[in-house]
């Protein structure tokens, strides 16, 4: 990851910031600009989206929003530029924050802050995510967020700033720390102690919401995917309901059904997704749910340090003969001794049909729904894209094993 740099003159331009609202519409290939308001709205400006050219009829509308990180280089930058004619919102994990003293520090380099301009003039929405990691880009460091909470006003002041200087849609936020705190592998963190801050974090994403609105911003916040049901700690951290009333988007993080250190299975199984989905629903307005779609996988038995797996990564692991199916969405085969379980173009396609049949089934149209959000760019085989737009695409270059 590059060296983090602090935010320049961030009192400077705080001070310049001028009540506004954005008049870009999504895929438009026009320079964001800013109007002045007659008075700063509480309520979100709307932001229009090009809609995607599905097989199914009922899909068609459904938007992209992607995540792009920015510890892999200019790769996944150069991905958005190219395929910029897929995407709506983009959110390069951009930013992090120290609690002491309270700052926004930027994780990006020169050359990636170039080519988020490119694509923004393409006519994507840039949206950064703020994460809450500490300077090497690891999670797990929850009293960074927790120092936040106590009082997020100079956080929420200097990110406004920012949008406004940058010409930002908006902001996402990520914070994963203090949930993941949940497990007990942080020392001094408890159970018990992430859902006390639950509250305090519901507070900052309604005061951060009310602040961009002012200004003709707007904010997602990304989520554990929840059930309603028994959910672990880290979970219930967020209040789904009071989420969903305050920010603009809330984007479902509904995969790592299994994980790297899990028993091998698949990433997010189709009824896995379902529960989550048809809890959401119960909680958030529909044209708020943004369904995190999973460009990845995992590699078990493996001596990889780190058992996430990228398209080209995923495609260097030759398959055993005879071992590569499909399971639901996802691609797994045996090789030596390792499982691979991963998400590749035919996987996109189904997901997506999947969930054009899901809006079907509980009476919403594609413009219903916020959209989908995927992660992560950067990597993936070019029969993605059109997988994702329900477009005709090559199976032999797309699909592991060339089995759809």
């Amino acid at each position: 990851m590059q060296r983090p740099s602090i935010i320049p003159g961030a009192g400077a331009i705080i001070a310049a910031v001028l009540a506004g609202s954005l008049l870009v519409a999504c895929g438009s290939g026009s320079k964001p600009t800013t109007a002045l308001a007659t008075s700063p709205a509480a309520a979100a400006p709307s932001i229009s989206c090009p809609s995607s050219a599905s097989r199914k009829a009922e899909a068609v509308g459904i938007k992209t929003s992607v995540w792009l990180r920015s510890d892999a280089g200019t790769g996944p930058f150069d991905d958005l530029v190219n395929h910029a004619r897929y995407i709506c919102f983009a959110s390069p994990f951009a930013y992090r924050v120290d609690a002491g003293p309270q700052k926004l520090v930027s994780l990006l380099s020169a050359d990636q802050t170039a080519k988020l301009k490119e694509a923004q003039h393409a006519g994507v929405q840039i949206m950064p995510t703020i994460v809450d990691t500490d300077a090497a880009g690891t999670w797990g460091h929850p009293e960074v967020a927790a120092g936040i909470l106590r009082d997020p006003k100079v956080l929420i002041q200097q990110a406004v700033a920012v949008a406004m200087h940058e010409g930002y849609t908006g902001f996402d936020i990520d914070w994963e720390s203090i949930p993941q705190a949940a497990s007990g592998a942080v020392g001094g963190w408890t159970s018990e102690r992430v859902l006390e801050l639950s509250p305090r974090f519901t507070a900052f994403v309604q005061k951060f919401a009310a602040a961009l609105h002012a200004h003709g911003k707007i904010l997602s916040v990304s989520v554990i995917s929840r059930t309603g049901v028994k959910d672990w700690e880290g979970a219930a951290f967020f209040d789904y309901h009071a989420l969903g009333a305050a920010a603009d988007q809330v984007r479902l993080m509904a995969y790592d059904e299994h994980w790297g250190t899990s028993p091998a299975g698949p990433t997010a199984s189709l009824t896995f997704v379902h529960v989550r989905l048809d809890y959401a629903l119960t909680q958030i307005p529909p044209g708020k749910v943004w369904l995190g779609i999973p460009w990845y996988g995992y590699v078990y038995g493996s001596k990889r340090r780190d058992p996430s797996l990228t398209f080209s990564q995923a495609q260097a692991i030759v398959p055993d003969p005879g071992t590569v199916r499909r399971v639901g969405a996802e691609v797994t085969y045996t090789s030596a001794g390792m499982t691979v379980w991963f998400n590749d173009a035919c996987s996109t396609e189904q997901r997506m049909e999947d969930l054009a049949a899901w809006l079907k089934q509980n009476n919403l149209h594609a413009s219903q729904i916020g959209g989908v959000a995927v992660y992560p760019i950067g990597d993936e085989s070019p029969q993605q894209w059109p997988a994702l737009a329900g477009q005709p695409f090559n199976t032999a270059d797309g699909c592991i094993g060339g089995v759809a």
